[in-house]
């Protein structure tokens, strides 16, 4: 799939400036910004029981589905991303995409890179078994791991 940001940049660009497009647009951007500051905030916590964590996680989860949502709304994405984060669910397909398959291990998502994406980043819990990861990392894509150290407390 081609990655054009300057393309993607112009086209948004284009959408904002449309009479018909450019509030809805602009509220969308917006938004995405709004979602990026609470999950700053989100992942400056420091939660002090187990309760607080387990919330926190699913509150970054919802954040992080809903940019993902966004990016969708302004056509940020592209349909192999979609695909892969519900693998999981219908587990025999082949072609899919990397979204699906990590909705499917109830694992949270989001597309990052510029011109309609170029990575897909998963955020696997801490509570996730070593068997689910397993088996994630045995789906026929290419991954590349790495653990931040915000993630690690």
């Amino acid at each position: 799939m081609e990655k054009n940001t300057k393309k993607t940049v112009e086209m948004i660009r284009r959408m904002s400036q449309q009479e018909n497009t450019s509030q809805a647009t602009i509220s969308i951007i917006n938004t995405i910004g709004d979602v990026t500051k609470s999950i700053e905030k989100l992942l400056s916590l420091k939660p002090e029981s187990p309760e607080q964590t387990v919330e926190a996680q699913r509150s970054f989860e919802q954040l992080i589905k809903m940019n993902h949502c966004l990016l969708k709304a302004l056509n940020l994405t592209n349909p192999i991303i979609d695909q892969i984060i519900q693998y999981g669910i219908f587990g025999i397909a082949k072609r899919i995409t990397l979204v699906r398959i990590c909705e499917g291990f109830n694992f949270t998502s989001k597309l990052t890179g510029g011109g309609d994406g170029g990575y897909c980043v998963c955020f696997i819990p801490k509570t996730a078994s070593q068997d689910q990861v397993t088996e994630f990392l045995s789906v026929n894509y290419t991954f590349y791991l790495q653990i931040s150290p915000a993630c690690r407390h």
